[in-house]
């Protein structure tokens, strides 16, 4: 396995490893965001056996934050997102993803824009142009 291939595959399990932070961060593991991990996961390429070893070791993962703005962007997008999961939004998530976003290199009121509009579309599919709207309102 090349050495990008073993970066590419440990910066995923990072990525993994930090949404499980983000679900138990209001001490409340819904099937929900359970199985939107794992999708995450299979997105990225991990394998069952990968997101497993990372659920037993979620401490044991260091995300150093992609050179390039949309790969940042996509990662915060899978919080907002899992966050999303179960319905409830919670203090503990807000401000597990504005501390994180922040270490991505977003802006504070960035970020708190973007949460807003999850919660708008709590219970309902959130239009993509609403997130692109105030991404591209925050970033030039």
């Amino acid at each position: 396995m090349s050495t990008a291939t073993q970066t590419s595959i440990y910066s995923n399990k990072a990525i993994i490893a930090l949404l499980y932070k983000l679900m138990g961060a209001d001490h409340d593991e819904d099937p929900h965001e359970l199985a939107y991990i794992i999708h995450i996961g299979e997105r990225l390429g991990l394998s069952d056996d990968d997101l497993k070893e990372v659920s037993y070791n979620i401490d044991g993962y260091e995300l150093e934050p992609p050179v390039r703005q949309k790969d940042r962007i996509t990662i915060l997008y899978y919080f907002l997102f899992l966050m999303k999961a179960d319905g409830v939004i919670k203090p503990e998530e807000e401000e597990f993803i504005n501390e994180f976003g922040l270490k991505l290199g977003f802006e504070s009121e960035m970020i708190t824009d973007l949460v807003e509009v999850i919660k708008q579309y709590l219970d309902s599919p959130v239009p993509p142009e609403e997130l692109y709207s105030k991404v591209r309102s925050h970033i030039t």
